[in-house]
């Protein structure tokens, strides 16, 4: 049988994916296949295409996808094929956040066929080939479509956080997102005009978007968004998340990655206590919170409130 380091070799070649051809290049025989896969050395995602079991193992959820989108793409997205990447799964290599998706790996096609779906797969309606670039050899559709075919499929939420971060990142622009709205049709394309209208590309992370959307969605104020707060001399004491600015109120995302260690969380709780010495309330929304939208909405409206009673005039 061929050496395991020779197939690792052809995986790590590929991002951690390989298929039947490229084993069999090797001289991997069906019956080592099997081996392979029984030792866990291989993952099957579909017929002919293959991950690496380490990298399958030790991956989170969405570097799953990633890994799977590529074994696909490497057999269906081959040069000269019609097959293109789409939705999620081409944000997915893209670099670009997603949120609450499914699993199946999406496709749409360049040449006005329709294809076949499966449980692995999900081919969409085509698309004109301007819409298709390239990432690593794999043919995608651009972001800004992406985007918004997630937000059609998958509701409008998982479709913001992708806009958001293609903005953030500068994968995309405003002007792009609205060049790509005509490719949305069918009756669920209206989530694509509440994504344009609500993305920012101002939220440093999903929760932040979703944060942001939960806000909007119980009738709070629109925020202002990473806003520079400075003290009375003019030092800047922090950028925050959401400012309520009428309300004197600070609405920090605490996703707890942003802390590192103890150091971290003194320096975070000494500007804490300096916003709140200028007279502003602080909220911290935590990722618990963001699956109950009236939790959210009750703790702001407690700092509104908070924040009434102490900048009340005195008699």
């Amino acid at each position: 049988m061929s050496d395991v380091n020779e197939v690792r070799a052809v995986l790590g070649a590929h991002g951690g994916v390989a298929t039947t051809a490229q084993l069999a290049a090797l001289g991997v025989t069906p019956v080592q296949l099997r081996s392979l896969l029984a030792a866990d050395v291989l993952v099957r995602i579909r017929r002919s295409s293959f991950v690496d079991g380490a990298r399958w193992r030790e991956a989170s959820h969405w570097d799953r996808h990633e890994l799977r989108a590529r074994a696909v793409a490497l057999v269906l997205c081959a040069p000269a094929s019609p097959y293109a990447l789409s939705h999620h799964s081409a944000l997915a290599v893209l670099g670009i956040g997603v949120y609450d998706v499914d699993d199946r790996v999406h496709l749409v096609r360049t040449d006005g066929r329709r294809g076949r779906s499966g449980k692995v797969v999900h081919v969409h309606p085509p698309v004109l080939p301007r819409w298709v670039a390239e990432r690593d050899g794999i043919p995608v559709v651009v972001p800004e479509l992406a985007c918004l075919q997630v937000g059609v499929a998958s509701g409008v939420v998982s479709g913001l956080v992708s806009a958001d971060s293609a903005l953030r990142v500068g994968a995309t622009d405003p002007p792009g997102l609205e060049r790509a709205r005509p490719c949305i049709v069918g009756p669920r394309s209206p989530r694509a005009d509440v994504i344009l209208e609500h993305a920012t590309g101002l939220s440093d992370s999903g929760g932040e978007t979703r944060c942001r959307w939960i806000m909007h969605t119980v009738g709070l104020p629109a925020p202002e968004l990473q806003v520079p707060v400075r003290d009375k001399a003019g030092d800047l004491v922090g950028i925050v998340d959401f400012l309520f600015r009428e309300h004197w109120t600070i609405v920090e995302f605490d996703g707890a990655l942003k802390y590192s260690g103890r150091v971290d969380l003194v320096a975070e709780k000494r500007r804490e206590d300096r916003l709140r010495e200028l007279g502003y309330e602080i909220v911290r929304i935590t990722w618990s919170d963001l699956a109950q939208p009236e939790r959210v909405l009750a703790k702001i409206r407690a700092a509104f409130s908070r924040a009434r009673v102490r900048r009340r005039p005195v008699a």
